[in-house]
C-alpha cells in the first residue's frame, strides 16, 4: 500500500486550522466565510483569516487519516520485520564471511601440507635410491671379504713348503741293451737339482722353472 505522506501533513493541518477556526466562532459570533464553502473555504473572525471545511470534508479527512493511520502501523511492523531479516541475513552474511575464512585457512594449511608431503616423498626416494646404493655396494664388499677370506683360507690351510722332491724312473737303450733308470729331483722355489742313476752310469743336473 502507498502512502502520501503529504497528504497525510495537510489533513493535519486542515484538522488543527477547521478546530482554530471554529473555537474562534464561538468565541466571537461576527465571522465571515470567504469563498465557497463547498469543500475547503477561508473564514474571517476577530480579524484573522482561517482555513476551515465543511463536516462532509472532514469526515472523509478523518476517516482517510485513519486508514492511512493503519498503513502507517503496518508499514512500521513491516520495517521492523525487514530490520530483523536485515539482522538475520546479516548474522548469516557474518557466519558465511567466517566459513569463507576457515575455509581459505585449511586450504592453506592444506597446500602447505600437500607440498611437505611431496618434499618428504621425494626425500624418502632419494634415501632409498642411496639406500639401495649402499646395499649393493655392501654386496658387492661382502662379495670381495669372502672371496679374499678363500684366498687367505687357501694360504692358512695350505702346508706345503717350498722345497718339493720329484721321483721319477725308467729304461734307457744302448746298442739294443736296456737298463733301468731311476731320477730324483729336489727343488726350493724355481730352483731344481736331479740325480740320474744307472747300474753302470750316473749323473746330476741343476736347473730352474718358469711359467709361460
Amino acid at each position: 500500500m502507498t502512502i502520501n505522506f503529504g497528504s497525510v501533513v495537510a489533513l493535519i493541518v486542515l484538522f488543527f486550522s477547521s478546530v482554530l477556526a471554529v473555537n474562534n466562532a464561538n468565541a466571537d459570533t461576527s465571522c465571515k466565510i470567504i469563498g465557497s464553502p463547498g469543500t475547503f473555504f477561508l473564514v474571517e473572525a476577530a480579524g484573522e483569516t482561517f482555513n476551515a471545511m465543511s463536516q462532509s470534508v472532514f469526515a472523509e479527512l478523518k476517516q482517510r487519516s485513519e486508514v492511512d493511520a493503519i498503513a502507517i502501523e503496518k508499514l512500521k511492523k513491516q520495517v521492523a520485520q525487514y530490520r530483523e531479516t536485515v539482522g538475520e541475513y546479516q548474522q548469516l552474511t557474518n557466519r558465511y564471511e567466517k566459513l569463507r575464512q576457515d575455509h581459505l585457512a585449511l586450504t592453506a594449511e592444506y597446500n602447505s601440507s600437500l607440498a611437505a608431503s611431496v618434499d618428504l616423498n621425494q626425500t624418502y626416494q632419494d634415501r632409498s635410491h642411496k639406500l639401495l646404493q649402499l646395499t649393493s655396494n655392501y654386496h658387492q664388499l661382502a662379495s670381495d671379504y669372502d672371496e679374499l677370506a678363500e684366498k687367505y683360507r687357501r694360504v692358512a690351510v695350505d702346508t706345503t713348503s717350498f722345497i718339493k722332491l720329484d721321483l721319477a724312473a725308467g729304461v734307457t737303450s744302448n746298442n739294443g741293451d736296456t737298463e733301468v733308470a731311476a731320477l730324483i729331483g729336489v727343488g726350493f722355489h724355481k730352483l731344481k737339482a736331479w740325480g740320474f742313476m744307472q747300474r753302470d752310469n750316473s749323473g746330476l743336473l741343476i736347473g730352474t722353472s718358469y711359467r709361460f
